[in-house]
């Protein structure tokens, strides 16, 4: 999480001067495999990702952010 709200953060300029944000924010923390384990964290993650990006894009009426997020069994 830390490269990419990095990467983000370094970018945020981009941000501040588009009209429209797009983001597909993807976050499994459960897996239906046996074989694959269980991550903690992911979740949270994408929450801190969200309000990120909510915050940088509000404020400017003609600023749009166009999010989906997909959460574990959204996502698989």
């Amino acid at each position: 999480i830390y490269t990419i709200y990095k990467h983000i953060k370094a970018n945020i300029w981009k941000v501040k001067h588009m009209k429209n944000v797009f983001a597909l924010l993807v976050a499994i923390n459960k897996y239906n495999q046996s074989d694959i384990k269980d991550l903690e964290g992911c979740l949270n993650d994408l929450e801190d990702i969200n309000l990120f990006l909510q915050e940088h894009c509000k404020g400017d009426e003609d600023k749009k952010l166009h999010m989906q997020i997909l959460r574990n069994a959204e996502a698989t």
